[in-house]
């Protein structure tokens, strides 16, 4: 698998800037909070968590992984919830849990979590959707809803809940960006945190 990255890696640095060193001086901070938070305590819950993510800003195919294993889970006879921070959404009272079949509410439902959980909703409606920004909180959420299986959607930082697989998705159109941390690069973390995934899923491989 090193050698895989490390050939990704080095197909997208390209020669650096001025502009990229003085970008570069963010990259403390960056490193600070990661480090900070893979430092602090993991909470278990009693259920089953799937977490999905990836290691750079941007998409990497994300929500249609996600749909495809809350569909396979789903099919599976488990009861699967859908873990989510809702970008861009309106603020709501979080834990915000929208159970299957719920009548949505009067608010566009996309405006309510973020346009990417509601197609996940669309497309997978046997799902629990959660939105929580608090992880550890949705996921507790999720089992008082009667979840025993918890997909958390763009988890691969959110380390304060401990998962059962660890899926890292990589886009091969443009694994790791120029190999630098934002604000330089897209990576939000160095490459070498691959080594906390279970599984690494290529996407868009046919382009």
């Amino acid at each position: 698998m090193g050698k895989e990255l490390d050939r990704l890696r080095e197909r997208n640095i390209g020669w650096p800037s001025p502009l990229d060193y003085l970008l570069g001086v963010g990259t403390p901070l960056v490193r600070l909070g990661m480090w900070w938070r893979l430092r602090g305590p993991r909470t278990r819950v009693e259920a089953r968590v799937i977490s999905l993510g990836n290691l750079t800003a941007g998409g990497t195919g994300k929500t249609p992984a996600v749909i495809a294993r809350a569909q396979a889970e789903i099919a599976a006879g488990r009861r699967v919830a859908v873990l989510t921070r809702g970008y861009g959404s309106q603020r709501v009272r979080e834990p915000y849990v929208l159970p299957p079949g719920t009548p949505l509410p009067e608010t566009p439902l996309y405006k309510l979590i973020g346009d990417e959980p509601a197609l996940i909703r669309r497309r997978a409606p046997g799902i629990t959707l959660v939105k929580s920004a608090d992880r550890v909180a949705g996921a507790h959420a999720a089992i008082a809803a009667g979840c025993d299986t918890i997909l958390l959607d763009d988890g691969f930082q959110a380390v304060a809940l401990e998962r059962d697989e660890n899926i890292l998705l990589v886009d091969a159109t443009n694994a790791f960006g120029n190999g630098h941390l934002l604000p330089r690069g897209i990576l939000r973390e160095p490459v070498a945190a691959a080594g906390r995934a279970t599984e690494i899923i290529l996407t868009r491989c046919d382009q």
